[in-house]
């Protein structure tokens, strides 16, 4: 189900309110282009934000705020409540407060995210992340596709923070839909592999009870921008022989990289 078929109602946001402070903003601010280019966003998708066709998940929202150079609430028109705003977190303060300008560890753009999803082994989640830095540290965006019980698809959007210190990128991500804090990240730009990033996850999962579960992780830079809208894209839950094969090649080098060398990807 796309984030279109979802927000045609205005669930998320009161429809003429978010279009009217979109469109008074971009009035004043002009270069739709590059608007669309920081938040991510193609310029056919941004025209129906604009027209009041479609109404942006919370995520995509506070990309297009970020753009802006506004706050979430200037441009739902104060209609976020403050636990929604990502602004006014104490975790998005506390990043402000304490972490270090960035370090350039980070490649600004967009990003497939591999990780080992479980029993049976040869099954993985396979994701779009986007990076958007800020002047400290910046924003973490990722979207995948789950199945339901009934064979419906589902999109997932997790939103997050994250920061360099150290030589390491640590993330901290939420499930939007479910308002649940998922895990964490920490990652490194390792030598030979360009713009990759790779490291250790912990998440939370729900299958059999609550637990929380650690894992190897890699991203594979894609590029600065997309042309695809994120559900166009076969993410989620796929075997490994439905994984392209320069990504799955890269995971299984870091997945070889850390046994052999144990304390390089992991806090």
């Amino acid at each position: 189900m796309s984030e279109e078929s979802q927000n045609k109602s205005g669930s998320a946001f009161e429809r003429d309110l978010f279009c009217a402070q979109l469109g008074e903003l971009v009035e004043k601010r002009g270069a739709i282009a590059h608007i669309c280019k920081n938040a991510g966003l193609n310029r056919q998708q941004f025209n129906r934000y604009l027209s009041g066709e479609n109404i942006p998940s919370l995520a995509t929202a506070y990309r297009i705020a970020s753009a802006l150079g506004v706050s979430l609430d200037s441009l739902a028109g104060q209609a976020v409540t403050r636990e929604t705003d990502p602004e006014k977190m104490p975790l998005d303060q506390l990043f402000n407060e304490n972490a270090s300008p960035n370090t350039g560890l980070v490649e600004p753009g967009f990003y497939w995210e591999i990780t080992r999803y479980g029993d049976p082994s040869d099954q993985f989640v396979l994701s779009l992340t986007h990076f958007i830095p800020q002047k400290t540290g910046g924003l973490y965006y990722r979207y995948n596709q789950a199945a339901r019980a009934d064979g419906t698809i589902v999109p997932q959007e997790f939103w997050g923070r994250y920061y360099e210190a150290e030589g390491k990128v640590t993330v901290f991500q939420t499930n939007i839909r479910v308002r649940n804090t998922m895990g964490s990240m920490a990652l490194r730009r390792l030598d030979g592999y360009g713009a990759e990033l790779a490291g250790q996850k912990m998440g939370h999962r729900f299958i059999s009870g609550a637990r929380v579960t650690t894992s190897i992780t890699a991203l594979k830079f894609i590029g600065r921008e997309m042309e695809q809208e994120p559900n166009q894209l076969l993410t989620g839950v796929k075997l490994r022989s439905e994984i392209p094969a320069d990504i799955m090649v890269l995971y299984d080098s870091v997945l070889a990289l850390s046994e052999a060398e144990p304390g390089r990807l992991h806090f």
